[in-house]
Parts: C-alpha cells; sequence; structure tokens
C-alpha cells in the first residue's frame, strides 16, 4: 500500500528503512522522501515506525514524537 502519493513510497519501503536502522520520521523523509511533498503521510509513517520498532503508541503519542523531534503535523485536509 502507498503510505506517499506524492513520491511514490510503500509501506513495504518504509518498514524495510526502519528495519535497516531509521529511528524517526526525519530520517524516513532522509532516506526515503516520505513526507516531502504535502506532508500528510508524515502521521501514517510514524505509526508504521512504532509499530516496527515493537512500540506500542498509539497515534496520538506517535504525533507528540513527531513533535519533540520538531516536526510539525499537518492537519488532514479532505480532497
Amino acid at each position: 500500500m502507498y503510505l506517499c502519493i506524492c513520491n511514490a513510497i510503500t509501506e513495504r519501503q518504509v518498514r524495510e528503512c526502519v528495519s535497516e536502522g531509521a529511528r524517526s520520521v526525519d530520517e524516513l523523509t532522509s532516506a526515503l522522501g516520505i513526507g516531502a511533498g504535502c506532508g500528510r503521510c508524515r502521521e501514517c509513517a510514524a505509526e508504521v515506525l512504532c509499530e516496527v520498532r515493537g512500540e506500542q503508541r498509539s497515534i496520538h503519542s506517535a504525533i507528540h514524537a513527531m513533535a519533540d523531534v520538531g516536526v510539525a503535523a499537518r492537519p488532514i485536509q479532505k480532497v
């Protein structure tokens, strides 16, 4: 499944990147480009990041973790 439509990044690619050592959404952005376009996928990327790392976090705590590293959560806009 595509997580980032802007840069055609799949969930599988994000999972592989985390397995290879990515520890933050910013690292995923640097490695894959996820979230570098409109930014709507950053929350989903944070969820996958937490899941792969074995962290039991809700989306709310994932968003707070993004904020802790200086990532602004963007509101989801209807298209």
